[in-house]
């Protein structure tokens, strides 16, 4: 399992891992919309070849509380936001 925190060093941001999904389209739509909020986000594939891998989307450990709230909203939060 991946450790749920990860820190980018040059701006010493820490990242939480906050959305996992299967389908490379779903996490295209969770960033943009993450984005469209002004949430800063990053996108990793993990698997081998799409659309078999997973996508895990991270945030700043700042706006994870947001994050998770826009999916709650959207009614994601229990299918595919990592509670960990």
């Amino acid at each position: 399992m991946t450790d749920t925190t990860e820190t980018e060093h040059q701006d010493e941001v820490e990242f939480v891992h906050v959305f996992d999904t299967p389908s490379q389209g779903e996490g295209e739509i969770a960033k943009n919309r993450l984005e469209a909020e002004g949430i800063p986000v990053i996108e990793k594939e993990f698997g081998g070849m799409l659309p078999a891998g997973t996508v895990q989307l991270w945030v700043p450990s700042t706006r994870e509380a947001e994050a998770r709230a826009l999916f709650e909203d959207l009614g994601v939060g229990d299918l595919e936001v990592d509670e960990d």
